[in-house]
């Protein structure tokens, strides 16, 4: 079996993970109400449904609500094709796919410590393996004051040696880079939003503490909506760099897949 491990980008903020037979999608359905961030193209949309049909890609994964990486309608027209999917997320997710119509049984939800209400229709989850391949969710903090009563996860994923984070909107802190660390020393492959990689301090901060192979950057603004030339400044930022973190990619939705 060919175990090469694969990546596409398949909205603005998500990705889906091939890794021999076992197949996984982050934040894959979306419909941004804003306008501003990249929807999954309706080609990637239909090839995901066929592989889900299929029983090709089994997991789900949301790193919170917000409309730019999560789409109700989508994730239960995907959950119809396959109702052996299984969607692992935050509470806000689980209940408004239940409220859909998706089955309980489907929905595995990551528990934010002792002080949050654990919901007893769904089960719990913070490593979930599959093989050789291993999905480790943690809550971060989301980016921005006012988004700081949302259940945010980051995911930290291993395919055998091969070791990947995904953050989602994490705010860039020292808490988050520190648990990063605990968990793994050197990440192959980091996935991050444009915002990161833009601001000298959080470069400094990541470089420092975190040894990463190669950077992905998700989350860029339709090209037309970036009226304030964010995606212009973050690449002029890269490119006079000299803190060591690695050139990044600078992703858009696609078919093509791409070997990590």
């Amino acid at each position: 079996m060919n175990k090469n491990c694969m990546v596409r980008q398949v909205s603005g903020t998500g990705i889906e993970i091939k890794y021999g037979d076992f197949r996984l999608a982050i934040d894959a359905f979306c419909r941004d109400e804003s306008g501003i961030y990249p929807d999954t193209p309706g080609c990637i949309c239909e090839d995901l449904f066929r592989e889900i049909r299929a029983g090709d890609l089994k997991i789900l994964i949301f790193t919170h609500e917000h409309s730019d990486h999560f789409n109700v309608p989508l994730v239960v027209s995907a959950w119809k094709l396959n109702q052996d999917l299984q969607i692992l997320s935050n509470s806000a997710v689980a209940e408004q796919l239940i409220k859909a119509g998706v089955s309980r049984s489907n929905i595995k939800i990551l528990i934010h410590g002792s002080e949050k209400r654990i919901p007893e229709y769904v089960q719990q989850w913070d490593v979930w393996k599959y093989g050789t391949f291993q999905i480790r969710g943690f809550y971060s903090r989301h980016a921005g004051k006012e988004y700081r009563d949302v259940e945010h996860i980051s995911l930290i994923l291993q395919a055998e040696e091969k070791k990947i984070v995904f953050l989602g909107d994490a705010q860039p802190e020292q808490e988050l880079f520190q648990r990063i660390k605990e968990e793994n020393d050197t990440s192959d492959w980091m996935f991050l939003p444009f915002s990161l990689m833009g601001r000298n301090s959080v470069r400094k901060k990541m470089a420092e503490m975190l040894q990463i192979g190669n950077i992905w950057i998700l989350h860029c603004p339709v090209e037309e909506k970036d009226v304030f030339e964010w995606i212009k400044h973050t690449r002029e930022i890269c490119e006079n760099a000299s803190d060591g973190l690695p050139a990044p990619i600078f992703g858009q939705p696609e078919m093509m897949w791409h070997s990590l």
